[in-house]
This record gives C-alpha cells, sequence and structure tokens, in this order.
C-alpha cells in the first residue's frame, strides 16, 4: 500500500526504477503468498464449489484478457477454439485450472504458440492446453504434481514454488474432473482436463470455431503471465477490473464514498487510511476502545462502507461492523480482511452478510473491490 502511495514524479529516474523493482517484487511475493494459501485451503478441504452456468464463450474473454499482454510480450501466439456452448459447473474453479495450464505453457515456450481448445465429450466440458515448449521429460512425468517439485531441466525457466499443477491436480479432483498430460522432450507439452460439467449449445449465433489473439508488437506490453498461479480471488477481480472500467464514470462519484477502516495495526491503519483518501474517498479510522469508538460514531454523519480486520484483540471485526450497523444501518456493505480461511468463518461472514477478502491483498484490488460493492448496494 506504502509502494502505491508512492509518488514517482517527485524523484529521479534511479529512484523510480528501484520503486519500480520494489513493485514487481511486492507482487511477485504476494503471489507466492497467495499459492502457498490456495494449497492450504485445498489440503484443509476448505474449498466449496458453485455450480451454475456459464457460457464458455465469457470463459474465453477472461482468459484472454489475463494472458494476452504475456503471449505479446513472448511474441507468441496465443489461440482458443471453441464451439458455441454453454456448461454447468463451477467456472471460478475451472479458471484457476486454465490459468495455471495457460500460465506453465508460456512461461515453457520460448518460440512457437500455446493453443486452448473447448469441446465436448458425452455431453461433459474438455478442454486441452497445447503448447510448443520445452517439454517435460519421461521420469519427470510421474513427479510433475508433486508440491514443490521443480524439473532440473527446466528450473531456471520459472522462478516460482512448484505449486501450480499442485493446485490444479487437487482442484481437478474437488470437480470431479480427469487430467492426462502427454510431452515430448523439446517438442511441447498438452494437458487435456475432462471435466464433470454438462454442456449444451447455447443460442448465440455461429462464428468461426477459432478466436485467435492477434500478435502485435506496437501494442504495449504489460504484466506477464502469472508466475505460478491465480487464486480463486484474482480470477474474480480480473473480471472486476473489467466492471470498473465499464463504469469508469462512477469512479468521479468516489468522493460520495465514507468508509469506515477498523485495524489495530496502527502502521497499516495509516497505510490505509492514505491510500483511500488518496484515492478520493472520506475515511474514518474508527478506534477499538468502547468510549472512543462511541464518541466517533457520534462525529461521523454518513457511512457507506466498513472494512475491517478480522482479528482485533478481544473482539473480531464482527463485534464492530455490528455496532456500526446498528449505529447507521444494517444494509451498509462490510468486507473483512483475513489470512484465516475456516470453513466455520465463511459460513458465519455468509450469514451475516459479510464479504471477505484474504490477505495478502493487492492496493488495486482492495479499491476495486470497495467501489464495486459500492455501487452494487445502491442499485439494490
Amino acid at each position: 500500500i506504502f509502494l502505491a502511495l508512492f509518488d514517482e514524479t517527485k524523484v529521479d529516474s534511479d529512484t523510480r526504477q528501484l520503486i519500480d523493482k520494489l513493485k514487481v517484487s511486492t507482487n511477485h511475493l504476494n503471489k507466492m503468498f497467495r499459492t502457498l494459501l490456495d494449497i492450504s485451503k485445498l489440503d484443509a478441504q476448505d474449498v466449496v464449489t458453485q455450480s451454475h452456468v456459464f457460457e464458455v464463450s465469457a470463459l474465453v474473454s477472461d482468459l484472454q484478457d489475463i494472458f494476452h499482454p504475456a503471449a505479446i510480450e513472448k511474441n507468441l501466439n496465443l489461440s482458443f477454439r471453441y464451439e458455441p456452448l454453454s456448461a454447468t459447473g463451477d467456472k471460478t474453479l475451472l479458471t484457476q485450472i486454465l490459468s495455471n495450464l495457460i500460465s506453465n505453457a508460456l512461461q515453457y515456450t520460448q518460440h512457437g504458440k500455446v493453443e486452448v481448445e473447448f469441446s465436448q465429450h458425452s455431453e461433459r466440458l474438455v478442454v486441452t492446453v497445447r503448447d510448443t515448449g520445452s517439454g517435460i521429460a519421461t521420469q519427470d512425468l510421474a513427479l510433475i504434481y508433486k508440491e514443490f517439485y521443480r524439473s532440473d531441466s527446466t528450473r531456471s525457466m520459472h522462478d516460482g514454488l512448484g505449486l501450480g499443477l499442485a493446485i490444479v491436480q487437487r482442484i481437478a479432483k474437488l470437480i470431479n474432473a480427469s487430467l492426462e498430460v502427454e510431452s515430448d522432450l523439446g517438442i511441447g507439452t498438452t494437458f487435456t482436463l475432462e471435466t464433470s460439467f454438462s454442456t449444451f449449445v447455447n443460442t448465440i449465433p455461429a462464428r468461426d470455431t477459432a478466436t485467435q489473439i492477434r500478435i502485435d508488437r506496437e501494442e504495449p506490453a504489460v504484466a506477464g503471465a502469472l508466475s505460478e498461479s491465480e487464486s480463486p480471488t484474482e480470477a474474480r477481480s480480473h473480471s472486476q477490473a473489467k466492471a470498473v472500467l465499464s463504469f469508469s464514470e462512477k469512479i468521479k462519484a468516489l468522493t460520495a464514498i465514507h468508509i469506515a477502516i477498523i485495524d489495530d495495526d496502527q502502521i497499516l491503519l495509516g497505510a490505509y487510511y492514505d491510500f483511500f483518501r488518496a484515492a478520493g474517498l472520506n475515511v474514518h479510522a474508527i478506534p477499538l476502545d468502547e468510549k472512543a469508538l462511541d464518541a466517533s460514531l457520534m462525529n461521523i454523519q454518513q457511512l457507506d462502507f466498513i472494512l475491517s480486520d478480522y482479528r482485533l484483540g478481544q473482539k473480531s471485526g464482527i463485534d464492530y461492523i455490528q455496532r456500526i450497523r446498528e449505529e447507521f444501518n444494517h444494509e451498509i456493505p462490510a468486507t473483512i480482511m483475513t489470512a484465516d480461511t475456516s470453513p466455520e468463518n465463511v459460513i458465519v461472514f455468509s450469514k451475516l452478510g459479510i464479504n471477505v477478502l484474504y490477505k495478502p491483498i493487492a492496493p488495486e484490488e482492495l479499491l476495486t473491490h470497495v467501489v464495486l460493492h459500492f455501487f452494487d448496494g445502491q442499485q439494490t
């Protein structure tokens, strides 16, 4: 958050480059933390599947938005082939699986292409990810799903933790999907995921079944592929970011938002305060002491959103959220930030209408979350 607040226009070019490197390193660390969190949640059976109908074309659009910049940066041909299908299943978890597979394919492919094909077999959705990359040695195929495993032959090409395919295997099992791999060293690798998602032809007019990302070196390249995995939270944030862009005019209304911030870490509380103030919001730091809390709430005329840490000494963020809602409005959107992924807490948060964000949280993700939920609340 402090890095996001840094005004790079006020420093020389050398300092600016150093700050940029710090941001890249911080993002890389955050992704590794998220990967560890994902694997721990899966091992604790703390991920609940949700089944809903989605269009394959919408999933393709999400994946294109995520990986198009990485393909451009490496001058690779990334293409998606799909039929006009709809499927019933957990789109978020499927997105995480495919994000890991596509990220790996781009990471280990230096020349050529990566192809992602969606089809149906026995009315079930099947996804194939092919690349012309370095391939996997026969002796390594039995080990690729092992935690923290990285092949010696490709170790220098990847600086992640070696958990991406372990996560893929666990999620595949969770959604009752089968996963097969074929690979030729130096030629490429093909992963085939056969899901249990039922499929049907949707009513979208037929189009060319191959949609291909055009490689345009004039287009500015942005951040590369995800280093190891994209968590369900990150996958959702990508689609949320597109929503923010689609109502950019609403950003001008940020000055209308009054947000309450609750945290027992004074340094972090100050960071949140400065960050949201810089974004244009009206920020209210809520004291934890009961008398100070009462006095503070008496002086606040309006609150539109509550953002709270979970563990706050003798009390929790739930206690403070309920207290504020009693004072102002039981419908105020509220979000708890925590690294605690226990199923019991998820159930409690849901019953109380409290959203949850799992740490670590990128500043832009945090702002996007607040803005979207505020406007969603306004619409409802």
